[in-house]
């Protein structure tokens, strides 16, 4: 098995294109109210970003107004070519900021506390199911697929070509993941299984514990928990793997960090809601793998995909993941504390 943290350069290579290497096929313009991601052609992409070091000596990030030479410029080259596909809503700070980053200052029970109150669903968000899947397929999990837009899914570690917030528009080409299926569709994984809830609002559409994955993969893993094992039933190339001396489902090393900030996440923000309902053994899913969630959670930190990632989230529902922000958050509250709730 591979250590974990190996892959963490293929997880830099598709990350999203916020902000954009001169091989993206994205750009990002940020007016002061708003940010609007244009796809275009590559003649244009060149030379906007020429032009946007020549005048602001800034890697490919375009601080501009909507009606600035740039905006005008991707509009007006040919309007059928350039197209909004997304209207992100605006904060305060910009993406590298990493607000909720800083120390807090406390320990234990009364930092899960802390982060508990400071980390609530924005009330002014309306929880649609169908919205947050069509913005993490179409905007919040787009990245750069060796120079076409897609998604990179969760357990495969494969690009889905496609774009948009369709999860009928991204395929497998041929079985690349491996597991001996070629799948025609991309599922939104509930990281905590929604079936635990009640398919309740907000937590079934909170994108904090949603993934892109291929429908198989996504299938096989079911309603089981998180585990560590050395046999299987079903794989793929990635590693990701169900067990097969019990139910329980392996991720790939490469996001077994993810997966445990997520999974950290939700119980801070939602331990005091239903959330363990039919079929659920809270021991067996939950405080039994504490221990396990804190290893992973060191052993694979966020990188810059994530951390893009956490951001989006935060223009799109309104509040963060902190573990993301600050993954030693989680070591401070501590497993007795995690446990217990």
């Amino acid at each position: 098995m591979k250590q974990i943290g190996q892959s963490k350069q293929s997880k830099l290579d598709n990350r999203p294109l916020v902000p954009c290497p001169n091989r993206t096929l994205l750009l990002v313009c940020k007016d002061f109210s708003n940010y609007y991601i244009y796809r275009g052609p590559q003649i244009m992409k060149n030379l906007i970003y020429i032009l946007t070091v020549a005048l602001f000596a800034m890697p490919a990030v375009v601080f501009a107004g909507e009606q600035s030479i740039l905006d005008y410029l991707l509009k007006s080259y040919n309007g059928s070519k350039s197209e909004v596909i997304a209207n992100i809503p605006p904060v305060t700070a910009p993406i590298s900021a990493e607000p909720e980053s800083r120390g807090y200052g406390l320990t234990g029970e009364a930092l899960f506390n802390q982060l508990h109150q400071d980390n609530q669903p924005s009330t002014q968000h309306q929880f649609s199911y169908g919205g947050a899947r069509n913005f993490m397929y179409g905007t919040a999990d787009q990245v750069n697929c060796q120079g076409r837009m897609g998604i990179y899914t969760f357990y495969s570690r494969v690009c889905a070509y496609g774009n948009g917030g369709d999860g009928n528009s991204y395929q497998e080409r041929g079985d690349q993941n491996r597991d001996g299926v070629v799948d025609k569709i991309i599922n939104a994984e509930h990281l905590w299984p929604q079936s635990f809830f009640g398919k309740a609002a907000p937590m079934v559409a909170d994108l904090h514990h949603l993934q892109s994955t291929f429908s198989t993969p996504n299938g096989r893993r079911s309603n089981y928990p998180f585990c560590e094992t050395k046999s299987a039933r079903y794989s793929t190339a990635s590693g990701s793997k169900l067990a097969s001396d019990r139910d329980c489902f392996e991720p790939t090393d490469d996001v077994k960090g993810n997966v445990a900030r997520a999974m950290l996440y939700f119980v801070t923000v939602y331990y005091n809601r239903s959330i363990c309902q039919a079929g659920c053994n809270y021991k067996e899913f939950w405080k039994d793998n504490v221990d396990m969630f804190l290893r992973w959670n060191r052993q694979d930190p966020p990188d810059e995909a994530e951390k893009y990632r956490n951001e989006m989230i935060y223009r799109y529902q309104g509040n963060r993941n902190p573990y993301v922000d600050n993954y030693t958050l989680a070591d401070q509250v501590g497993a007795a504390v995690f446990k217990k709730y």
